[in-house]
This record gives structure tokens, C-alpha cells and sequence, in this order.
């Protein structure tokens, strides 16, 4: 896919793998060009990009917002495998950790959305009760330990702090968020 971007700033990409074909596609057309040395762009994965947005507000905002702490990609997924443990603790599963990544896609998926899982109308034992289930102890879990995910914390509202143009580079359509 194509993205010109020749503002200074960030380049965003939806995922991780395209960010770095992104930046491998860069260096090649460098390299093409006869460079030996160039400024090469930011190019981030969205998670990235949102998770440097978060700790400049933080920076910005922490001793008078009282923000809690970003939790780290490997906390958050931790956190929602221990849950997700607990809540099917009386089922019989083939791959419980595929469960606990399910409903964090989920989870993510939905706050992508804007789609408030609290408020999901769930009928008793099934695929929606055990996401907020879980979806409840993640986040009792992390207010114990003075913790947020991204998404709770996009979720508070406020700029991110991006000074520079940004691109969105790759992404099918904008969502709510």
C-alpha cells in the first residue's frame, strides 16, 4: 500500500507487521535512490502511536489528573488470562489461554467501537456474561493496583498530545475512537 507522508510526523499503521513494511519500503526506495543516509519517518502501529499519546497526557497531566499507571501489553494480557481462569474455573477447556485472548480482542474491539461492555445486555452463561465477567475483574484488578489499559484510558477522554501531522496509513475506515 502507498502512503506519502512528507510532514515531519508520525506515520500510523493498523498493525505492527505493516508498520515495519512500512519502514522496510521506505529504506528500500532510500537505497533505490542511491542514499547511504537519510532521515527515516515514525512509523508506528496504532497501538503504539496511542500508547505514546497516553504517557506525553500522562506527563502532561499526572500530578493534577491523579492518571493511573498504563498498563504494559504483557500486564493487560496477563491480567485478562488470570480472569478469564477464574471466571471458567468449573468449565473443561481445550485452549483456556485462546479463550483469555478472545475476550481481549474482544474487549478491544469493542472499545475501538465505542461499545460499552457494562452495558451489553447478557443473558446467564453466555459468550457476553463471561466477557463482562472478566471484563469486571480486569478492572478491579487494575484500580488494586493503580493500574489502566489503553483503552480505559482513551476512554477518560482528552488529547493525546501529538504536536505534529499524523497520517493514518493503511486503515480501512475510521472508527468512533
Amino acid at each position: 500500500y502507498r502512503c506519502d507522508h512528507r510532514g515531519g510526523g508520525a506515520i500510523v499503521t493498523p498493525t505492527r507487521q505493516r508498520a515495519h513494511a512500512l519502514r522496510l519500503a521506505y529504506a528500500a526506495r532510500e537505497l533505490g535512490r542511491g542514499r547511504r543516509v537519510w532521515l527515516s519517518p515514525d512509523v508506528l502501529p496504532l497501538a503504539g502511536w496511542l500508547t505514546r499519546g497516553i504517557e506525553r497526557r500522562a506527563q502532561r497531566e499526572r500530578p493534577a489528573a491523579h492518571l493511573p499507571r498504563l498498563l504494559t501489553d504483557a500486564e493487560e494480557w496477563l491480567l485478562w488470562r488470570e480472569c478469564a481462569a477464574q471466571e471458567h474455573a468449573g468449565l473443561e477447556l481445550a485452549n483456556p489461554g485462546g479463550l483469555a485472548d478472545g475476550l481481549l480482542g474482544a474487549s478491544q474491539l469493542a472499545a475501538e467501537l465505542g461499545i460499552d461492555v457494562a452495558r451489553l445486555r447478557a443473558a446467564p452463561h453466555t459468550e457476553t456474561a463471561l466477557l463482562q465477567a472478566v471484563h469486571r475483574g480486569v478492572g478491579v484488578r487494575c484500580g488494586a493496583i493503580g493500574a489502566a489499559s489503553r483503552d480505559a484510558l482513551l476512554g477518560r477522554g482528552g488529547a493525546l498530545g501529538e504536536q505534529r501531522p499524523v497520517a493514518f496509513c493503511g486503515m480501512l475506515q475510521s472508527t468512533p475512537r
